[in-house]
Order: structure tokens, then C-alpha cells, then sequence
């Protein structure tokens, strides 16, 4: 076997187990790289190789070297991206402790200069959508499409939720269009999924 078949042989095991390792399908690792799941298949099964700048974007996905793509042996992911999902989780997490404490302060303050009615509980609803922010973040580094067509939906009617809350409040006369208008931006939403997923089929 000479070398340009050996390596070929090695990049191809390399990117099968570090797809599988991530939870991929071809499919989904050629969306991520705006690639064909077609040439993808073809280096899988070594019969050809990317250029050196797919080799790049690859290890760059991954975290590793490229020299760990050509490698013949298997190195193991970083702990960081191994696991992503716990990583993901705490960052959720610390949102929500960042709101506690944020409500105790406000509530401690309110209390002390007798502040009445003040909406303490708005708090959560910042939460809330700040949790759908850093879920979208993340989920556009390692999740997948539908994960983030999910959090998209969250934050918009998180934001309903915050908006209808704050004009309640005053109140306002027909605060309840607001929920009309997140109606009218989640088909937007779902139209916008779909025709990315459309225009991925044809490329």
C-alpha cells in the first residue's frame, strides 16, 4: 500500500469515527459545512480527499488538528467538545442563577424603600429568553437544525411574553395583538426553515 492510499484510508476512518462521535450523519456534517453529503461519502470511503481547506474547516468542527484527521490512530476529542452537552446545560444554568440573584437584589431593594408593585416577576421572563438566546448559541456550534428552529421559537415568544407583560402593566388597549404579531413572525420563522432547507437540497 503506498502513502497517498494509506492516507486517504486514515482520513477516512478518522472522519467516520469523529462524525459518529458527534452524532452526525453525512447529511447533517455536509450541512454544517456547506458541502455535498456526496463528497463526503466518497471520503469515507476513501476514494477521494477533500482540499486542504475542507481538511481545515473540518478540524476547526472538530476541535483537533489536522494532522489528527491523517493520524493512524484515533485520538480522542477534547473534554470540552466530548461533552458539549453538559456544557450547554451549565451555561442554561448559569443564566438562571444570574436571575435569582438578580431577583433577590431587586426584591431586598424594593423591600427596604416599600416599593408596591413592582413586577419582580418579570425577572423569570428575562430568564426565559435569555436561556433561548444561549441555547440558539450553542446549538448553532454542535446541535442541529430542529434544536435550533425550537430555540428560535422560544425566543420569539419569550419575547411576546416580556412585551404583552410590560404593556399589561400600564395597561394598554389591545395588548393581546402582540400575540398576533409573534403569530405572524413564527410563519416567517417556519418559512425561513424551510426554505434553507430547500435551498440545501439543491445545492
Amino acid at each position: 500500500m503506498d502513502k497517498e492510499e494509506l492516507l486517504r484510508r486514515n482520513l477516512a476512518r478518522n472522519m467516520i469515527h469523529y462524525r459518529r462521535e458527534s452524532n452526525l450523519t453525512q447529511l447533517q456534517l455536509a450541512e454544517k459545512l456547506n458541502y455535498s453529503d456526496k463528497a463526503i461519502s466518497k471520503w469515507e470511503r476513501a476514494e477521494s480527499v477533500p482540499d486542504i481547506y475542507i481538511l481545515q474547516s473540518l478540524a476547526d468542527f472538530y476541535h483537533c488538528k489536522v494532522d489528527d484527521l491523517l493520524s493512524s490512530t484515533v485520538k480522542k476529542t477534547r473534554f470540552f467538545y466530548k461533552n458539549r452537552f453538559i456544557v450547554s446545560l451549565m451555561a442554561v444554568a448559569l443564566v438562571w442563577l444570574v436571575a435569582i440573584v438578580t431577583y433577590m437584589v431587586w426584591k431586598i431593594i424594593g423591600d427596604s424603600l416599600e416599593l408596591s408593585n413592582v413586577p419582580y416577576w418579570l425577572t423569570w421572563f428575562y430568564a426565559l429568553l435569555a436561556s433561548f438566546i444561549v441555547a440558539v448559541v450553542f446549538s448553532k456550534i454542535w446541535g442541529r437544525r430542529w434544536q435550533r428552529f425550537f430555540f428560535v421559537t422560544g425566543i420569539v415568544w419569550s419575547v411576546g411574553l416580556i412585551v404583552f407583560s410590560h404593556l399589561s402593566l400600564i395597561p394598554i388597549k389591545g395588548a393581546w395583538l402582540v400575540w398576533c404579531i409573534c403569530a405572524a413572525v413564527q410563519v416567517l420563522v417556519i418559512l425561513w426553515y424551510c426554505l434553507k432547507r430547500k435551498v440545501k437540497d439543491i445545492e
